[in-house]
């Protein structure tokens, strides 16, 4: 039955048949959002955001305010979902911050879609991209700037929220470690620990076939000699910056294992390696004691803020474990180095850090400590200290 309405105005009167109502369902919405916000400085980016999914019917939007979800109609674009969950990938970009990246689950929702619940993801806070701080130690004299060798520089503190100037907040206590290369996965504060773990080294080798760009899983080797899933392989060895250790999940090849394979890798790898790269099958050594992560961690960082740095000193390598997802291991760094002859000196790969405290000392005169806000905006940041 057609519904009709009349409204009257001062000098006429209009009979209309307006268009039913539509159920929540079939009206175009949002259907994910989030507010992404610096961690650093809890504001939004300062640059542009660009939201992503592959998921039909959906449309990206962002806002320069840090806003982005996915818009569409629920019913095209989930037209299953009174019976069904459904799963609907959702990333966030933003130029030098590591991207946002998960996965919204929705449940089957019983009147749909005469009723929709979208998912409001409240406020995140984008991790930044790794920077490296690096400079010079000199003196001034009589006779003028002389460099400083030997001269130690170290993290003596750190705040991952900038203070406010207005408030004395006292840094955190320096136990954090530098990795390479970056996280591989979500980890979380209270579950994820860090220790100490060293690897030998066995005869089974092998080399890359093709390239193994950044984040492929899948790498065809020379031989599969002593491979079976859950075994660490170790690759590039011979360059501390292209090295990286990976678990083996499958490995398929002929039935003689001097031929070619094909591994996959219970994580994709985090960096570039070339063809004839040097691939050794590594085993584990006893680990050292555990240190809880303080803080969540994301793919790509390049820094684990942890409870404590017990065993860690003098490590080469690290194993992240939580219980629940395979291990990853990691080439370590801590944040304490020490001046060349010309004075020059560079710390590892910083991110997790909105301020930082240095203290340096050249053994000599008493120490001098630099308070310092990295501009992850660069890739380096340069810092030369004078000393008295």
């Amino acid at each position: 039955m057609t519904l009709h309405e009349t409204y009257t105005g001062p000098d006429r009167t209009y009979t209309i048949s307006p268009d039913p109502r539509l159920a929540p369902g079939r009206l175009a919405q949002s259907i994910v959002s989030v507010q992404l916000l610096d961690e650093h400085t809890g504001q939004p980016p300062s640059t542009e955001v660009v939201a992503q999914s592959a998921f039909p019917l959906v449309t990206p939007k962002s806002t320069v305010d840090g806003l982005a979800g996915l818009t569409g109609f629920p019913v095209r674009a989930m037209p299953l979902l009174r019976n069904f969950p459904c799963d609907v990938d959702f990333t966030v970009r933003a130029r030098r911050y590591l991207p946002f990246q998960t996965t919204v689950h929705f449940v089957n929702q019983g009147s749909f879609p005469d009723t929709f619940a979208p998912r409001d993801l409240g406020q995140v806070r984008l991790h930044r991209e790794s920077t490296v701080l690096r400079g010079r130690v000199v003196r001034t004299t009589a006779t003028g700037i002389l460099p400083v060798a030997g001269a130690t520089v170290s993290v003596s503190g750190y705040w991952v929220s900038i203070p406010s100037p207005a408030v004395v907040v006292p840094p955190n206590a320096p136990d954090l470690v530098s990795l390479k290369p970056g996280i591989y996965i979500d980890r979380t504060a209270g579950t994820a620990q860090i220790r100490r773990r060293d690897f030998i080294a066995t005869a089974d080798v092998s080399e890359l076939i093709d390239d193994a760009p950044a984040g492929s899983t899948s790498w065809r080797i020379s031989n599969r000699v002593g491979l079976a899933p859950g075994e660490i392989l170790r690759i590039d060895s011979s360059d501390a910056d292209r090295t990286e250790y990976v678990i083996v999940d499958t490995v398929t090849g002929t039935s003689l294992a001097t031929q070619p394979a094909q591994v996959t890798l219970r994580y994709a790898g985090r960096l570039d390696h070339r063809p004839t790269a040097h691939i050794e099958r590594v085993t584990l050594a006893a680990p050292g004691p555990d240190n809880a992560f303080v803080s969540d961690a994301v793919p790509g960082d390049a820094v684990a803020l942890a409870a404590g740095l017990t065993g860690i000193a003098g490590a080469s390598t690290v194993e992240i474990d939580d219980g629940a997802a395979a291990p990853e291991y990691h080439a370590v760094s801590l944040f304490s180095v020490v001046s060349d002859s010309n004075g020059f000196y560079r710390l590892p790969a910083l991110n997790r850090t909105g301020q930082l405290e240095l203290t340096i000392n050249d053994g000599v005169n008493p120490p001098i400590i630099v308070v310092v806000v990295p501009n992850y905006e660069l890739d380096q940041n340069i810092l030369d200290i004078a000393l008295n």
